[in-house]
């Protein structure tokens, strides 16, 4: 977002010193020499959210084996084989024999899918254009058209769960503890199955980071109608040419990417001109499109509604 803010307030600063001299140039320019415009201002589009592909990992906490102490997973210690042992029942003011439920804990590593979101400040962007009179009937006229807009979106980041979740398949075993109270699993000895154990650790978590610096190109026509007080109105459309240079990261695995997407653009908008040099335009402006951008841990749709504001000068 800086980026786009020091590219459009560099072009502000140009526009304005060069409308200061085309002013000072000729107060009563020749009509016929008004041609080309210059438009620098503010773009904005409204981006769908992206879509996160998300690499997830077991619960780092999660050991092979553990212990099942209230329903819930522990690390096997000598406290929670204590605390286990008082839960089922057993003195342990005294040296003995019981059986405690242990669990295996499997899988975990797999993927999950999320929408991640934008803040309103990463749908602006800068915008420059410039406009070619090509045709003039009366009020009507048609010109040439074209646009560069520079977006940059770079916090979308996600904690998720989901995908393969790891599963903890329950069997009782025998323990023993002295008098100390310490507690000795026997490893080797039988084991009974218990089931399966359902537990609020069983999860694959992982994190997603996406970061888009987006350039569009479009080039069309504007058909306009020209009004005696300065005022413009006009419709416009034609191709646009998006290159996205994206950078995506998930869980540790990283991928950067460069992608171009071809697409259309129709927009609605009102030029008002102030001097025959100085105006302002404002435009609403559909984006669409073919297909979408990203790499194998995210996607991002293109097609947006949006608009810009500019400052138009003449020369």
């Amino acid at each position: 977002m800086k980026k786009s803010l020091l590219f459009l307030l560099s072009l502000l600063a140009c526009t304005a010193l060069f409308a200061q001299e085309a002013e000072e140039v000729s107060a009563t320019p020749d009509a016929g020499a008004f041609d080309w415009h210059f438009s620098v201002g503010v773009a904005y589009r409204k981006f769908d959210k992206p879509k996160f592909k998300v690499v997830t990992n077991v619960n780092a906490d999660l050991e092979d084996t553990m212990l099942v102490l209230g329903g819930e997973l522990a690390p096997i210690t000598n406290s929670g084989m204590a605390a286990a042992a008082v839960a089922e029942g057993y003195d342990i003011s005294r040296p003995g024999v019981g059986e405690l439920t242990f669990a295996n804990v499997t899988g975990g590593a797999g993927s999950a899918t999320s929408k991640g979101s934008y803040s309103k400040s990463e749908n602006l962007g800068g915008t420059i254009g410039g406009s070619l009179n090509l045709w003039t009937d009366g009020g009507l006229d048609l010109a040439f058209v074209a646009n560069l807009s520079f977006f940059e979106m770079d916090s979308a980041s996600r904690s998720l769960r989901g995908g393969s979740a790891p599963s903890a398949d329950a069997f009782r075993q025998m323990v023993g503890w002295n008098r100390s109270g310490e507690f000795v699993r026997n490893e080797r000895g039988p084991s009974t199955p218990a089931g399966t154990i359902s537990s609020s650790s069983l999860s694959s978590t992982g994190k997603a980071k996406f970061d888009m610096q987006l350039w569009v190109v479009d080039a069309g026509l504007s058909l306009g109608y020209n009004f005696d007080c300065g005022l413009r109105l006009y419709v416009a459309g034609g191709p646009t040419l998006s290159l996205a240079d994206m950078d995506t990261s998930s869980s540790g695995h990283s991928k950067d990417e460069k992608e171009f997407n071809w697409g259309l653009y129709v927009a609605g908008g009102v030029d008002f001109w102030f001097t025959e040099f100085v105006g302002i335009a404002a435009e609403v402006r559909y984006d669409d499109g073919f297909g979408t951008v990203g790499t194998r841990y995210v996607k991002q749709s293109l097609d947006t509604l949006g608009g810009s504001v500019k400052l138009l000068v003449r020369f």
